[in-house]
């Protein structure tokens, strides 16, 4: 899935970077895991890294040199908000912020104190906000620590209803399909069993 980009910011030196988020750029520096780390887990996305090298505040320029990364890099708007993560529907059927693996792994294994980490100065509001959103967690658990503004929340939940009524299309597709092929659906099995003639 592709992650979203982050906006552009001018460093104090003039040099247009990737704006970090200082909650992700505190757990690499503060944690136990070190980037060299990170590059040994297997089975992180090109997209994972691309958004990583963004949240820790690279520059665009050698961007697409850095190991992981493959395409051209896309640069965000200028002094824009942060952006959202994407919407998912897990399996337990619960809408939930699509994560970062690179920002779950060092949550996990970094050993470092998490209040700390929100409790820091530098660590702003819309960092802490788009933090848990990074980690994956749920629209519900989100709305229940009041993090996000209520226009971020409306949205976050049309995108959720938007992909559970796909989800009911492509069901309802599937059955009509099925239902063609000379199967009938059972809701109490929850498969589709063929007619008996």
């Amino acid at each position: 899935m592709v992650q979203p980009i982050q906006p552009m910011v001018h460093d104090v030196r003039g040099v247009l970077r990737f704006r970090r988020n200082n909650a992700v750029r505190y757990m690499l520096d503060n944690g136990r895991v070190s980037i060299n780390d990170l590059d040994m887990v297997p089975g992180l996305s090109s997209e994972d890294w691309i958004q990583f090298y963004q949240l820790i505040g690279y520059s665009p320029v050698g961007l697409d040199q850095l190991p992981h990364v493959s395409g051209e890099v896309v640069l965000g708007q200028i002094d824009a908000p942060l952006p959202q993560q994407p919407v998912i529907i897990d399996k337990n059927n619960q809408a939930v912020f699509h994560g970062n693996g690179i920002v779950k792994h060092l949550f996990k294994f970094g050993c470092f104190d998490f209040q700390t980490l929100l409790d820091d100065p530098c660590v702003t509001q819309e960092d802490k906000g788009q933090l848990y959103q990074l980690l994956g967690y749920s629209l519900q658990e989100v709305a229940d620590l009041h993090i996000l503004t209520d226009a971020e929340m409306l949205a976050a939940d049309k995108d959720a209803a938007a992909l559970r009524k796909q989800q009911r299309e492509e069901f309802e597709n599937w059955r009509r399909h099925q239902s063609r092929k000379g199967y009938e659906w059972d809701p109490v099995e929850e498969e589709p069993i063929p007619e008996m003639v």
